[in-house]
């Protein structure tokens, strides 16, 4: 509320309706359903490998060498869809604005007749816009492809152990077989959707970035120091003006 005037004049309106609309409803409605469902599907791909390595002890060790492998394509997607996806909302807002700034000044277009000025930013912008959904589908399917491996050899490592400790003092109960083989496959679709929900989650987190950085970084201004004229101000109706410099905002010249 302490914004000054200045600022609402130089951020655009749709930008500050999207803080107040899009990004509030991201914080209270997704982000939350985002986190539940990440730290869900992360645990049951937790107990699955320990299910696994409960049946074939010898399990745990070829466990180590997944684990290791699948943080280390968590890390690296994380920090690429994070960054992609950042662009692509950033770039869904330079066209909203777009659009936004048009529709208010579209009588002075039309009395130009510069309609088609709007026409060909609009397409570079959303031709833009659409590069960063399209390279955010190729990191998705990069991660799939990378969890669907990973996924396939637990289903392998699985059976590999199995037909290794098929002795008559170390037999496996075929029904126990049957469990990990087939907790194994469901593995394969949980863990990529783990991976994802967790990118998504840290990418909702940059509306309470944004949020933030309007309520308590936007410039405010000044509260009164107490300097009020006296009561009987002013005494005579004369007005002295020296030295007076004007200007719109304080990093603009004079005028």
């Amino acid at each position: 509320m302490k914004t000054p005037i200045s600022w609402f004049k130089t951020t655009p309106n749709v930008q500050i309706i999207q803080r107040c609309t899009k990004d509030q409803d991201d914080v209270d409605g997704n982000l939350p359903l985002f986190i539940q469902t990440a730290l869900t599907n992360i645990l049951q791909a937790l107990l699955v490998i320990i299910m696994i390595s409960t049946i074939t002890p010898l399990f745990s060790v070829f466990a180590i060498i997944i684990f290791y492998y699948y943080v280390s394509i968590f890390r690296y997607y994380l920090k690429t869809a994070r960054e992609i996806k950042r662009v692509s909302s950033s770039l869904v807002a330079q066209v909203s604005t777009h659009v936004g700034e048009t529709y208010n000044g579209l009588y002075m277009l039309r009395a130009t007749r510069k309609l088609y000025l709007f026409c060909r930013e609009y397409h570079t912008k959303s031709d833009t816009e659409h590069r960063g959904r399209v390279n955010d589908n190729y990191s998705e399917r990069w991660m799939s492809l990378r969890t669907d491996f990973i996924g396939a050899l637990v289903v392998s490592g699985v059976a590999f152990l199995a037909v290794i400790t098929k002795l008559p003092q170390k037999s496996i109960d075929p029904a126990d077989l049957g469990l990990s083989l087939t907790w194994g496959l469901s593995f394969i679709a949980g863990l990529s959707f783990s991976i994802r929900n967790a990118a998504d989650t840290e990418v909702q987190m940059d509306s309470v970035q944004r949020i933030i950085e309007y309520t308590e970084q936007n410039p405010k201004e000044k509260d009164n120091d107490g300097s009020n004229p006296p009561q009987d101000w002013p005494k005579t109706g004369k007005v002295e003006v020296k030295n007076l410099y004007i200007r719109y905002r304080p990093d603009l010249p004079t005028v």
